[in-house]
């Protein structure tokens, strides 16, 4: 495969490419969080990023991969009833933590466990799910949240509790908490807790019904404040809120705006101050939404490629039909790019990575290289490059081809050469033979007289 920089583009995609300065990617606005990762998951285009891959303690974000393995373990049987033990409660004794009010002793479902730890983020819930789902062995729990972080790509990452309460061996990093909370948005049940505000609890064994209020106050119209984002702007959605003094304040969330949908994850905002005293306002909350009226406000989604669109064509040999083959991508690609943006500079380029030619047959849909798409030096995107029609070989051709390919061999080099060394030879053997016989008849004239 030859790296092909200039792949013959149609004049399609030259129109698409907007000029924009890298600067349009970043926020004029300061931010107090740590580390932030901001993603349009319509394109899967990360729009601005901080400190995406360090390290940085979770807190209740620790939740959404619980949460994760719970739904895997048990999505067969939501509502098995599980009893809260003393001896996973005692975990929590003396911590001040956040809790949902279970009670040793009582009885809930596995369904109303996951509402009391995501919604209110209820770490008792947490302790209660490890400690049903691995059977009384935490540790295995904890396992299981590590193998399936490892199965997920997510590097940078460990765990060691079920809740995030601080533990210097429970981390994680921005881009690796969007990676889980993209993929427990991808399971049953998830999305539509993490869009709740309010949940009603029924009755159990140890107390009445009761109403539970989400910790996410950007979707709570009653508690919010300022923080609160009415739909009529954008839509938030959970999915996870969290706070320690080690962590800070950190907040994974989804957002939603006509057809546009961005999942944002900032961790490390101040939670206590230089003088060990509690920061009163939420960075996270506060971050979070200045991000999406940013993106909302500045950013639109541009069609770059699509797959009825030939990218170039590819030569091809050992056909009479034709001499190339177009190639289409095969999937269609679009991507975000700022409002501001208005003269066309080639600014999203294309590097193909394909052979110089193709031999006969080809079949149509048959993947003959690929191409990164490129955006101020960073890819954005990778598509393979597929045959838009098939291609018959001919038979005169490929004859003609093994033909040639005898005749350009080393051996039959050698054997012509030593054939036209042997002719050669004679030739030279039969001049000087006959010259020979013609001085020897000279000689026999020469004695008879």
């Amino acid at each position: 495969m030859k790296k092909i920089t200039a792949l013959l583009l149609t004049l399609t995609i030259l129109l698409f490419a907007f000029s924009f300065s890298v600067s349009a990617y970043t926020p004029s606005f300061p931010l107090a969080s740590k580390a932030v990762y901001l993603v349009n998951t319509d394109t899967d285009m990360v729009v601005f990023a901080v400190n995406e891959n360090q390290k940085m303690y979770p807190a209740s974000l620790t939740k959404i991969m619980t949460a994760i393995i719970t739904m895997e373990q048990c999505k067969d049987d939501l509502d098995a009833v599980v009893t809260a033990t003393q001896e996973a409660m005692e975990e929590l004794f003396n911590t001040d933590s956040s809790v949902s009010g279970i009670t040793s002793g009582e009885e809930l479902t596995v369904r109303e466990l996951l509402h009391l730890m995501l919604i209110p983020s209820g770490n008792d819930a947490s302790i209660v799910l490890a400690d049903y789902v691995s059977k009384g062995n935490p540790a295995f729990f904890y396992e299981m949240m590590n193998n399936k972080a490892a199965e997920l790509g997510m590097t940078g990452s460990h765990f060691s509790n079920s809740h995030g309460l601080h533990d210097i061996n429970n981390y994680t990093t921005a881009k690796d908490a969007y990676i889980m909370s993209k993929y427990a948005l991808s399971l049953p049940l998830i999305p539509d807790i993490v869009e709740m505000t309010r949940y009603e609890l029924r009755d159990t064994n140890k107390r009445k019904s009761q109403w539970i209020t989400t910790s996410n106050l950007m979707m709570d119209k009653v508690f919010g404040g300022s923080y609160y984002v009415p739909e009529t702007k954008f839509k938030v959605r959970g999915i996870k809120t969290g706070r320690t003094d080690e962590a800070g304040y950190c907040l994974s969330s989804v957002a939603t705006k006509d057809a546009y949908t961005y999942m944002c994850v900032v961790m490390g905002a101040p939670y206590i101050d230089e003088n060990a005293k509690r920061v009163t306002t939420n960075g996270a909350f506060v971050d979070t939404k200045a991000l999406y009226e940013w993106v909302f406000k500045d950013f639109y989604k541009q069609s770059v490629l699509t797959t009825k669109e030939p990218l170039g064509d590819i030569k091809v040999n050992l056909s009479m039909d034709t001499d190339k083959v177009l190639l289409n991508p095969d999937k269609d690609f679009s991507t975000l790019l700022p409002k501001a943006a208005q003269n066309p500079k080639n600014d999203i380029k294309i590097e193909a990575d394909i052979p110089e030619s193709i031999d006969a047959p080809v079949k149509k849909g048959q993947v003959i290289g690929t191409a990164k798409l490129m955006l101020a030096g960073d890819v954005i995107g990778e598509v393979n490059l597929l045959a838009a029609e098939s291609v018959e070989k001919s038979g005169a051709l490929v004859f003609l081809r093994g033909l040639y390919n005898v005749v350009d061999s080393i051996w039959f080099k050698l054997g012509a050469a030593v054939l036209l060394l042997l002719i050669v030879l004679y030739i030279v053997y039969a001049i000087l033979h006959n010259k020979r016989r013609k001085e020897f008849g000279k000689v026999r004239k020469f004695k008879r007289f």
